[in-house]
């Protein structure tokens, strides 16, 4: 008997910079063509409701049974949504399925629906459809069926994925505190540690998407953490010595804990903060300043205060032009105050009047 086709897991908003290697995953029978069917995204956050952000049509399931869509980059938006897997799918990104914004589908252009699962960013009125189940708080980051492929159409049968992308190559094997490792092409097992997949599991026949930008609503919570990789104990490092003499971090994917002055905080754009070393090296070449990306759902430090961060160091690069200039930064795991008196951070003007 054939198995039933499920939305099985889902990478919607990774805290790492950028918003790489975004995903929706499904499952069914192993080796299997199911080219009729596609993934629907569809819009919950206020006047956007109902409308169609991004579709993915499926292709052949790999020898485990998994489907993947292509990695993304900011696509997948972070606020109120439903992902639907439709058969016979008929429309296109922007068609407005809710013209009311009332929660329910004036336009169905497709023959069935085989599954749903909805996510919740708490704004007020925002709608979810199909009767989904709708999961809330920061699992709507990204979530796998806990034990794979569990199906009682509850938000119970989801456990938060962990942010950091730990489970996909190059972002470590362990998991934080009460997140389940990314699995993309494999079974989702539940653990926190275990062998990275490479999101290489994932059928290479067939398979399409489309869709806009990553400019969804806001997100909820934050408990003054991010997330990421933590691999190692960290190597306690001062941010001269992380950032080195060049464009490149000798301690790219490392775990390191370093210390310094929170001098800008951004909330719009990558959502961090910048840390000064207090004492800097004046022999050494090595900038004294780096940026600390938090992720969407984090609670950020205050100017001033002296912090202690742990992360894993990456070299981060713009992706809006393939030549941009490569910046060492840590993706944050967590910070701490480390109760130093505030320090009156005045910015310096550089240029025009500086």
């Amino acid at each position: 008997m054939a198995s039933k086709l499920l939305i099985n897991e889902f990478m919607f908003n990774p805290s790492v910079s950028g918003d790489p290697d975004e995903f929706i995953e499904v499952k069914g029978d192993a080796s299997t063509d199911y080219s009729a069917w596609s993934l629907i995204v569809v819009d919950g956050d206020g006047t956007a409701a109902g409308k169609i952000d991004n579709v993915f049509t499926l292709g052949v399931t790999n020898s485990d049974g998994y489907w993947v869509t292509p990695f993304q980059t900011n696509t997948l938006q972070n606020g109120t949504q439903t992902v639907l897997l439709v058969k016979d799918f008929t429309g296109k990104v922007g068609d407005d399925l809710d013209t009311a914004n009332a929660g329910t589908f004036t336009s169905t252009p497709w023959s069935e629906i085989g599954d749903t699962i909805a996510v919740s960013d708490g704004g007020k009125g925002d709608p979810t459809y199909a009767g989904a189940p709708v999961l809330t708080g920061s699992i709507i980051n990204g979530a796998s069926r806990i034990p794979d492929g569990t199906d009682t159409d509850s938000a119970s049968d989801w456990i938060a994925d962990d942010p950091s992308l730990a489970g996909i190559d190059g972002y470590g094997t362990v998991a934080a505190a009460g997140k389940v490792l990314v699995t993309p092409g494999a079974a989702n097992d539940g653990t926190s540690s275990g062998g990275s997949t490479g999101g290489s599991g994932g059928s290479d026949t067939g398979g399409s998407g489309s869709g806009g930008s990553d400019t969804g609503g806001s997100d909820t919570g934050g408990s003054g953490s991010g997330s990421g990789s933590d691999t190692t104990t960290p190597q306690e490092l001062t941010i001269q010595q992380i950032n080195g003499t060049g464009y490149y971090s000798p301690y790219a994917n490392t775990s390191v804990m370093t210390t310094g002055v929170v001098t800008a905080v951004d909330t719009n754009g990558s959502i961090g903060f910048w840390i000064q070393q207090t004492n800097a090296d004046k022999n050494t070449v090595g900038s004294a300043g780096i940026f600390i990306y938090a992720g969407k759902t984090a609670t950020l430090p205050t100017v001033g205060e002296t912090v202690s961060v742990t992360g894993t160091v990456t070299n981060y690069s713009g992706t809006s032009w393939s030549k941009s200039l490569t910046l060492p930064e840590i993706n944050l795991v967590s910070y701490t105050d480390t109760g130093a008196a505030y320090v009156n951070v005045t910015p310096t003007v550089v240029g025009q009047g500086g």
